[in-house]
């Protein structure tokens, strides 16, 4: 059986007494493609930086490809012993360096080896013709395409993408995924994309894994958590659906929208329906529709009530419109 491409047992960061990242496991399977997701500062960033032997270690292993890199919190491999491949959010590339230069420098091997692997790799993510370059000659799209190179250029075993395609216009975010896709594939690669992209999640990856505080609140199959989230800092994330706070009390959540069926013991909870389940219900809770959103794939529309609870609904209803609604269904209780 192939070892997975990454795994982490207990891994934390600790930065005096703040909790960057606190005892993550996760584990991708050989050409795994997983998506790590969380609002700023939820310690996506670290997370990479720490499987790249960029950050010192509280706790815990990482290992790469079956190959330990850190274990009991001590780093093992250096960063360019580890076989991974980093693209950063502001790319940092090497200004003083042409295109040939920088793949060069990066690649493995001897002078001519090197060349040859610039080459290559150039033409590959389409810089064929601009190998005498510099970075402050490119445009947005071939620095990222030079980024994605550099990282290339040493055959790691896992790439690691943090916010990669963050400002850039949505052809050529289709047209860059497109291409790290591809690379992916023809390497048999394992990847990780931090972003706060849900189309980069569902273009990307097939796996996603959310982050809260430094600590792992889901993961699993990136489409089915995308279509019935398990946590609600995911729904809350990419507006899937609705999330109704209250407390349950003898299988019924008690919120805004009412007593609603719930799962679960009594106690503080969260719930959630898809916007299919918000539903016209005559003598129901009064809502004015808003506007219209994009939920889950589809557009939907958007409802506030008045203590100022927002809905996503699929009801037919013009923007301006005085609706009654209600739930339909069992909640999905939320951890």
């Amino acid at each position: 059986m192939s070892e997975p491409c990454l795994k982490l047992e207990g891994l934390s960061v600790r930065v005096g007494d703040a909790a960057l990242l606190d005892a993550v496991d996760l584990e991708l399977g050989p050409g795994g493609r997983l998506a790590l997701v969380g609002r700023s500062g939820a310690g996506k960033t670290t997370l990479l930086s720490a499987v790249a032997g960029l950050c010192p270690l509280s706790a815990g292993a990482i290992a790469v490809a079956g190959r330990p890199c850190a274990a009991q919190g001590q780093q093992r491999l250096a960063p360019a012993q580890r076989g991974v491949g980093l693209v950063f959010q502001e790319l940092a590339l090497w200004e003083h360096l042409t295109v040939a230069e920088t793949l060069a420098f990066a690649a493995p091997g001897r002078r001519p080896e090197r060349r040859a692997r610039a080459a290559e790799l150039a033409g590959q993510v389409g810089l064929g013709a601009r190998l005498g370059a510099f970075p402050g000659e490119l445009s947005g799209g071939e620095r990222q395409r030079l980024a994605l190179a550099r990282a290339l250029a040493q055959d790691p075993r896992l790439l690691l993408l943090d916010e990669p395609f963050a400002h850039l216009d949505p052809p050529l975010r289709r047209e860059l995924s497109a291409l790290v896709l591809e690379r992916v594939a023809a390497g048999g690669l394992g990847l990780v994309v931090a972003s706060h992209a849900l189309e980069d999640v569902e273009r990307l990856c097939d796996r996603l894994c959310v982050l809260e505080g430094g600590r792992v609140v889901e993961q699993g199959d990136a489409r089915a958590r995308l279509a019935a989230p398990e946590s609600a800092a995911l729904a809350r994330l990419f507006e899937l659906g609705n999330v109704l706070e209250g407390e349950v009390r003898g299988g019924r959540l008690v919120c805004p929208l009412g007593a609603l069926p719930c799962p679960g013991p009594d106690g503080p909870a969260a719930g959630w329906v898809p916007a299919e389940g918000i539903v016209a219900e005559a003598g129901g809770v009064a809502a004015t529709v808003v506007g219209e959103v994009t939920s889950q794939g589809q557009r939907v529309r958007e409802l506030r009530t008045a203590d100022g609870l927002r809905l996503v609904s699929a009801l037919e209803a013009a923007p301006g419109q005085a609706v009654e609604v209600g739930c339909a269904g069992e909640l999905r209780r939320l951890d």
